[in-house]
């Protein structure tokens, strides 16, 4: 129970980066029908990394608040929610570029294959920590596995964008920032 809510309002917080992309995506499939890539380049190289940080700078916030809005509407027993969301936010973050920017941006270009090496990728890193890291850390462990699976999946996409797409990018790495202090 105590993950399971500390998931769920992670989730809650992970709609909006999704509906985000979800509406970019038409736009970046218009903006290729029409040869007009610049502006797709643009937004990926300037206001992809200021939403970005923003972005990582209202998740911080809103955990910090979570602290202790959980244990208020839920009880006491659910404080122990509370570092477990802590974990689970900073997944989101690194979440947050591929959801409205990478994600939209692969699909509108016919790159789909990105998101299969993805997920195999990010799938087998997430088994692979919650065998190494439940047995020791419990529920933060898994948490921690889930934020090891964002950040890989953060990774290969930007090393797919920077070496095989030859797109490049500015600062959305260093948008991170916030949620790693």
């Amino acid at each position: 129970g105590i993950y399971s809510l500390a998931y769920q309002i992670n989730g809650i917080l992970m709609q909006f980066p999704t509906l985000a992309g979800s509406l970019l995506l038409p736009l970046f499939v218009t903006l290729n029908r029409s040869n007009n890539a610049e502006k797709v380049s643009r937004y990926m190289k300037e206001i992809l990394p200021l939403l970005t940080f923003f972005g990582s700078i209202i998740i911080v916030v809103t955990a910090f608040f979570m602290q202790y809005l959980l244990p208020f509407i839920w009880g006491e027993h659910f404080a122990a929610a509370v570092p477990i969301f802590w974990i689970l936010a900073s997944s989101t973050i690194f979440a947050f570029p591929g959801l409205i920017g990478y994600g939209p941006y692969f699909n509108a270009y016919s790159a789909t294959y990105v998101a299969s090496v993805n997920a195999t990728v990010s799938s087998i890193v997430n088994v692979a920590a919650n065998f190494i890291l439940i047995p020791n850390y419990g529920l933060k462990g898994c948490a921690w596995a889930t934020v090891l699976s964002y950040t890989v999946s953060f990774l290969v996409t930007t090393l797919i964008l920077k070496y095989y797409l030859k797109l490049q990018f500015t600062w959305t790495t260093f948008a991170l920032l916030p949620v790693l202090v």
